[in-house]
């Protein structure tokens, strides 16, 4: 899932019971151990991990969820979808199951099923991840050729959460496309901050946009700062490149304006 996000359940499990304590303990360090791997994409043993939490707490939406996610990274979709509906049944409410529901329609590219279950989930109030689902609508919409739709939506997702890197990317290059350079600027500043500031992409736009506006020394700052800290990304040669034209480009306009010089100096 290249471009869509799909929901890990984290947090701890809650014991029903006084009686079943002990085991609600065991399920519990079977589920963290098995999330956690799966958050380390070592799916074979968050496969492992978190059959042995469902055999001890079977109807655990939250175990279901994961373990859904877990059989779907290790190739077996069909599976992964008849635990997530399985865990909707038990919990309709359950929008962490309905967000991954939605995100494996949408990279089958069953856009209407992807975007019915995301719609749905923008009626959960309480849900935490609202602005995930704003974005993964905005990539539906601009996939269906809607781009103003899907502007909107990158504009909620980016107001609820402006340091969800993905979405302000996307958004500063939507601007940027439709010539409102400012906000493309501003917008720019915003996804290469924090914890966005690991994304040289960002930067790399950023630059070519600052180049596109005659401001060379700026966009010369951005592609530095690309080589200073990601000398193994590919964004690596494309600054060298970018500077280097930039560089190019300062000589020629100097030797232009030397010619025009000289020319106008021998007719007088």
């Amino acid at each position: 899932m290249k471009n869509i996000f799909i929901i890990i359940t984290l947090g701890f499990l809650v014991s029903c019971a006084s009686n079943n304590v002990e085991k609600n303990k065991k399920a519990d360090l079977y589920f963290s151990h098995g999330t956690q791997k799966l958050i380390e994409q070592d799916y074979t043993e968050a496969l492992k991990n978190l059959l042995e939490a469902q055999k001890l707490d079977p109807s655990n939406t939250k175990i279901i969820n994961n373990l859904a996610m877990a059989y779907y990274f290790k190739g077996k979709p069909d599976i992964a979808m008849k635990m997530l509906k399985e865990s909707l049944e038990l919990d309709e409410k359950n929008s962490d199951a309905r967000n991954n529901i939605a995100s494996i329609y949408f990279t089958e590219n069953k856009l209407d099923l992807a975007q019915k279950e995301y719609e749905k989930i923008l009626g959960d109030l309480l849900y935490q991840h609202t602005y995930r689902v704003q974005y993964n609508l905005a990539l539906i919409e601009f996939k269906k050729g809607n781009r103003t739709k899907g502007l909107s939506y990158l504009e909620q997702a980016v107001g609820n959460r402006a340091d969800y890197c993905p979405a302000s990317y996307l958004l500063a290059n939507e601007y940027r496309r439709l010539g409102q350079k400012a906000k493309s600027l501003e917008t720019y500043k915003i996804a290469t901050r924090e914890n966005c500031a690991k994304n040289p992409q960002a930067f790399y736009e950023w630059g070519q946009l600052l180049s596109e506006l005659g401001r060379d020394d700026e966009a010369r700052e951005k592609f530095n700062y690309i080589i200073d800290k990601f000398p193994k990304s590919k964004y690596f040669t494309l600054a060298l490149e970018s500077k280097n034209n930039i560089k190019k480009s300062r000589i020629l306009s100097v030797n232009k304006v030397e010619k025009i010089d000289s020319f106008e100096s021998s007719e007088f």
